[in-house]
């Protein structure tokens, strides 16, 4: 009997997060260690480790993060920084999209950056979409 082994998770820098986060290719977003230096002089040591995510239950189930760089917060896309890591950015005119209809599913296998109809025809197609019913495939 062969077992299979879990898959490898891949990790890279988040763009324009480098040295302070890095998303995997499964959907998972760590802080890297690090010293911070703060505003009254003082610094303390950040360990570094995966991240909470967060969902959005007015946002079609998309979960995200909290980046923190120099005292301000960031609520950013799960989605979008794995897309932007292992893909690359945006190209005009697109967005990212979940092909299995799971906006909860951030893995990169499951997203691409398509035009905004295909994102809706995917959304009517999983059932997803608020206006319209779900139709056969």
């Amino acid at each position: 009997m062969c077992e299979s082994s879990p898959p490898v998770e891949r990790w890279l820098p988040v763009p324009g997060w480098e040295g302070f986060y890095e998303v995997s290719d499964l959907g998972r977003v760590r802080s890297s260690p690090r010293t911070v230096h703060r505003r009254d002089g003082r610094t303390r040591r950040v360990p570094g480790g995966i991240l909470r995510v967060t969902g959005d239950p007015h946002n079609y189930g998309r979960v995200y993060v909290s980046l923190c760089r120099n005292g301000e917060q960031y609520k950013t896309s799960v989605a979008h920084m794995v897309l932007l890591a292992f893909v690359g950015s945006c190209p005009e005119g697109m967005e990212g999209c979940h092909s299995d209809g799971n906006a909860g599913n951030d893995q990169l296998v499951n997203l691409r950056w398509d035009t905004h109809i295909a994102n809706v025809q995917d959304a009517i197609r999983h059932g997803t979409h608020g206006r319209r019913r779900r139709v056969a495939s």
